[in-house]
């Protein structure tokens, strides 16, 4: 999927299920994404825990303000909040139509040190908070992919 670096964008946000989703339902939003992506030369990973998804999706400028508009008038969403809008030189994700990964709730009772880092990205108050809070949920993701 290459693309000319000039016009590549990265969008990331996040949003809360405006219904409670199950399994099934994400697979078959999944299969449908993906679908979708592979026709508009879009990349990215998406993430759901309790309710709340947080995504980043890459790709040519125009097909992803086609999908970040489709996204935001999609019913399934409520307190739609970007996180990052910007140009990006090369993709991060220039293979995976869509990864997933359904996280599970974090206790009330965090031991110390804990790092929640999907709320961290929503909080980020910059880009570059995004990007390397971003960056180590990715790191995480790669791991787990890679053990099966």
């Amino acid at each position: 999927m290459s693309s000319n670096p000039v016009d590549l964008r990265a969008i990331v946000y996040s949003s809360d299920a405006t219904a409670p989703v199950d399994e099934p339902q994400l697979i078959e939003l999944l299969e449908r994404a993906r679908s979708k992506n592979e026709r508009l030369g879009i990349t990215g990973i998406l993430f759901f825990r309790g309710g709340r998804f947080l995504q980043y999706i890459e790709g040519p400028r125009t097909a992803l303000d086609e999908l970040y508009d489709d996204i935001s008038r999609d019913s399934r969403h409520t307190h739609l909040r970007v996180l990052l809008n910007a140009e990006i030189s090369e993709r991060r994700f220039d293979t995976w139509r869509m990864g997933y990964e359904a996280l599970r709730p974090t206790s009330p009772q965090l031991p110390e040190g804990f790092r929640d880092t999907f709320a961290e990205i929503e909080r980020a108050d910059s880009p570059e908070h995004v990007m390397r809070a971003l960056n180590e949920l990715t790191i995480w993701f790669r791991a787990r992919s890679a053990r099966g």
